[in-house]
């Protein structure tokens, strides 16, 4: 499996990999092989879950899924972060966007909801509940993954 990354910022995973030797005082190659087994995991959960080997696993800002060129995008600074057990919580989440989420922007009520940012929040904040529960539903296990992932993510109370 190959994975590049072009961005605005230069090779943003690249530097990621420098960051993740550095910090848990590795050398280049052993940040590598992390590197490679992440996007691996990141890949084989997300084409599976999400039923399609054509779904492109692509370095970015912040986990999503976008329809239009059917890609996964995820923060390449996870490499830093992040355990397995929160990539497949992640990944799962949203290679289950692939599986139901679809916007039509040419319904009015999508138009709506992407034409500002906090209506695009918060259809996602309903979508993500409605895929969460769907995946958990289907694949028993992965509520485990799904709790680990938002542990941070959300406050305690």
């Amino acid at each position: 499996m190959q994975y590049t990354i072009e961005t605005k910022d230069g090779d943003l995973r690249a530097k990621c990999i420098e960051e993740l030797a550095r910090k848990r005082g590795l050398d280049e190659i052993e940040a590598l092989v992390i590197d490679n087994r992440l996007l691996t995991l990141i890949k084989i959960i997300s084409t599976g879950l999400g039923e399609d080997v054509n779904l492109n696993i692509v370095p970015g800002d912040r986990w999503r899924y976008n329809a239009e060129t059917n890609e996964i995008i995820f923060p390449v600074e996870l490499l830093l972060t992040s355990s397995p057990e929160e990539i497949i919580g992640f990944s799962a989440h949203e290679a289950g966007h692939r599986q139901i989420s679809r916007h039509n922007l040419r319904k009015a009520a999508f138009k709506r909801f992407f034409s500002k940012e906090y209506l695009r929040l918060l259809l996602n904040a309903f979508e993500d509940s409605r895929e969460d529960n769907r995946l958990i539903s289907v694949y028993k296990g992965i509520k485990l993954n799904l709790d680990i992932t938002y542990e941070d993510l959300l406050p305690p109370n």
